[in-house]
């Protein structure tokens, strides 16, 4: 794929979009729209998405409009943004969108990154705070723990 991606070139960048059943956090269980978008911040020991951590993973350039038809082609109202990290990507105007759409987003991410205090309505987080075991532990923001509510 391209090669001179940027998190700010107006692009999603992403590495996968499918539907599964949701296996961690308040919504395990119930169907859901997965977008993984390619980019992260992080280098983890045990990183089960190697496939993703850089924007030159991407598979599919793809700008709002688009990704919104590729959401709307899946009947469920639940979305879970991941990836690599999707707090990397400009995502507020995407979620603003699909939250008056009526869909619950996920954004899940890896603690490393700043959190919005104020999420749009239907936004919330899955944080996967890095432990020692990960090599990460001291990207962590702990800061991030009040928004989460």
């Amino acid at each position: 794929m391209k090669s001179e991606y940027r998190y700010d070139d107006g692009l999603f960048h992403v590495t996968e979009i499918f539907d599964s059943i949701d296996g961690e956090g308040k919504r395990t269980g119930c169907m859901a729209i997965f977008v993984r978008l390619a980019g992260c911040n992080l280098r983890c020991t045990y990183c089960d998405t190697a496939y993703s951590l850089e924007l030159s993973d991407t598979k599919e350039a793809l700008t709002e409009d688009e990704l919104i038809r590729r959401i709307h082609a899946f009947p469920w109202k639940n979305i879970t943004l991941t990836g690599g990290e999707p707090m990397l990507h400009p995502l507020r105007h995407l979620c603003e969108r699909l939250s008056e759409e009526g869909y619950d987003i996920n954004i899940e991410t890896n603690g490393a990154v700043p959190l919005w205090e104020d999420r749009p309505s239907g936004v919330f987080y899955t944080m996967d705070f890095k432990c020692s075991g990960s090599g990460m532990k001291e990207s962590m923001r702990k800061e991030n723990f009040p928004i989460l509510k």
